[in-house]
């Protein structure tokens, strides 16, 4: 319930879906403990101030890059590596081609979900590092700017 003053982490879920690859959102599992994902901090607008301190402002594209922590013997580390393998071999037989992601974000604890549309892999790591044990994989999405009045990431409440 929102509003109850909970801001766990705990029970956020992310189900992302792939066209050409996954036509049903994946619910994807197994994130690190410290980092579950990240949205990068994006500009909304761009502002200007003159010399005779008149501001003015327009609005501008943005690319919201969103990444994603998983262990490394995460289940959902097969999703991201699928679709890097139809990337590289062409999602509808025509070569090398980008996937296009889409899905939806939940956090219960404060009550929002938010859609998302157009992202692809921008990103991401082609193995777990090896230390003392091996390290969580990133992965990077990039949600596209507003693509025919749909914005990448739209909130609103559960």
């Amino acid at each position: 319930m929102a509003g109850n003053g909970t801001i766990t982490s705990a029970n956020v879920t992310l189900a992302l879906g792939a066209t050409g690859v996954f036509s049903t959102p994946q619910t994807i599992q197994d994130f690190s403990m410290d980092d579950i994902f990240d949205h990068d901090m994006v500009d909304w607008a761009e502002v200007q101030l003159g010399a005779d301190s008149i501001g003015v402002a327009g609005w501008i594209p943005r690319l919201n890059k969103q990444t994603i922590t998983l262990l490394a013997s995460s289940r959902s580390v097969n999703f991201f590596e699928l679709i890097q393998q139809a990337q590289d071999n062409g999602p509808f037989g025509n070569g090398p081609d980008v996937v296009y992601l889409f899905g939806s974000l939940r956090y219960p604890s404060i009550g929002r979900r938010y859609t998302l549309n157009q992202g692809v892999i921008s990103r991401g790591a082609a193995a777990p590092s090896a230390k003392k044990t091996l390290s969580p994989r990133q992965f990077e999405i990039t949600w596209m700017p507003p693509q025919q009045g749909v914005p990448a990431i739209f909130g609103q409440p559960l």
